[in-house]
């Protein structure tokens, strides 16, 4: 059992008192819980606003695959037939997808990430794949894709070469935009490792949107814009960038550990208020690959991560061997409630609200009305469980008469909670207590 909560019954005594005092009150306690319901409020009625639109190519957050982390830049098939980026290592993976519960689960997208191309552009100053590890070339692969009901992504570079030293598409935006399109693909994700000028990125990104734009096909545009300017210290404007792509990048890829991990948790909980209101259907916040079903995470911290991602609202893009999932990490990723939280309608983005000692306490508002998906996690890696106590109104749960709780990740119900009750809960080191709140009138 990874996690408990139960219930505390407190006498709740309504007291008169002036504002200020109620401020203080909280302000003891290193929390301004006045100041949070204000958010709540506006933060709901954004997410109203949004809810059952259906804007743009990707009207709600990507599922699927995609190889970056996992299989990285090996292109060496002779060692290692079955895990280099090939056509093979693409075809078996969307055979796996296709003949399992992935996709009608939801998870359609298969992304390259570097190291698909060839050493060199060809004689033309075509970009193409390398002929040994893609023999077939990319309109065979888009169409065996496309045949099974599922769409192709490929990464590519603004600069003069990607980060492995493959060819870049500056000076060839126009070209490989029409080459992107005659092969078929569905989805371009686009770094810029090579341009170090804000002037660069700020041009870069926005010329090839257009182009691709132009090229007479659908194509989600994903974008590490953001992540570029924020690593060189430089102004981010959210409202051009969410103009211009359809995924958007702010911190550095994922390594598959427990530390990146938990850098990467901090890093958004200090920074989902300020992207927040410009991650909406059509436009989503992509804090990177879910590593389930990897090697360096244990099944609490693969819990960990996907409860995160799902409360921030993002796509879920597993880098993992999908052709060999371990059972526990298939059966975490296919988990009913999850999937339902990471498709709520109102796909609202959501944020930390508050941390004691290493307990970090996220929370998402999701439909009906007023009810909320809220995780905890505690972050300590040695040790045994933590207690944690918190009655619901102070973290915001103040919109409705009452609120039915259940575990998401066993299913289990946890009963009927007011707004005044205390929840306990015990956390495991590294490890999560996943709660859906629906709100009772």
């Amino acid at each position: 059992m990874n996690a408990s909560c139960f219930l505390t019954l407190l006498v709740y005594v309504i007291c008169q008192a002036s504002s200020n005092a109620y401020i203080i009150n909280f302000h003891r306690h290193g929390l301004d819980f006045h100041r949070q319901s204000k958010l709540d409020d506006r933060d709901m009625s954004t997410c109203q606003l949004v809810a059952g639109t259906n804007e743009g190519l990707v009207p709600s957050p990507p599922m699927g695959w995609i190889s970056s982390e996992r299989f990285g830049c090996n292109t060496d098939c002779v060692n290692y037939p079955e895990d280099c980026i090939s056509e093979h290592l693409v075809k078996t993976t969307v055979d796996a997808i296709f003949n399992g519960d992935l996709r009608t689960a939801g998870f359609r997208y298969v992304i390259l990430g570097d190291c698909w191309q060839n050493r060199s552009r060809g004689p033309d100053g075509i970009l193409r794949p390398d002929p040994k590890r893609f023999p077939l070339g990319m309109k065979d692969l888009a169409d065996y894709v496309h045949k099974r009901g599922m769409k192709l992504g490929i990464s590519i570079d603004l600069g003069n070469e990607t980060l492995n030293g493959y060819p870049g598409c500056l000076g060839h935006y126009h070209r490989d935009a029409e080459t992107l399109t005659g092969w078929g693909v569905d989805m371009v994700y686009a770094a810029a490792n090579s341009l170090h000028e804000s002037h660069d990125l700020n041009t870069a990104y926005p010329s090839m949107a257009q182009e691709l734009k132009e090229s007479g096909r659908d194509i989600v545009y994903g974008c590490e814009w953001p992540l570029n300017l924020i690593a060189k210290g430089m102004q981010v404007n959210y409202t051009v960038i969410t103009k211009t792509c359809q995924l958007y990048r702010t911190h550095k890829d994922m390594l598959d550990s427990w530390g990146s991990l938990e850098e990467a948790v901090k890093f958004y909980a200090d920074r989902a208020r300020a992207v927040r209101n410009y991650s909406r259907p059509g436009h989503w916040h992509d804090p990177g690959p879910l590593l389930v079903g990897d090697y360096g995470l244990s099944a609490n911290q693969e819990k960990i991560q996907l409860a995160t991602w799902i409360v921030m609202t993002s796509p879920l893009l597993v880098s993992a061997d999908l052709r060999h999932l371990p059972p526990v990490a298939r059966q975490l990723i296919l988990n009913k409630e999850t999937l339902n939280l990471a498709n709520d309608p109102l796909f609202c983005m959501g944020y930390e609200v508050t941390l004691r000692g290493q307990v970090h306490v996220w929370k998402k508002s999701i439909l009906p009305a007023g009810s909320f998906a809220l995780l905890l996690m505690y972050f300590n890696i040695s040790g045994g469980p933590t207690k944690f106590s918190v009655k619901l109104q102070d973290i915001g749960f103040t919109g409705a008469a009452a609120y039915n709780l259940t575990d998401v990740f066993s299913g289990n119900s946890m009963g009927t909670y007011k707004p005044w009750y205390t929840l306990d809960c015990e956390v495991e080191p590294t490890g999560a207590v996943f709660l859906k709140a629906v709100a009772i009138p």
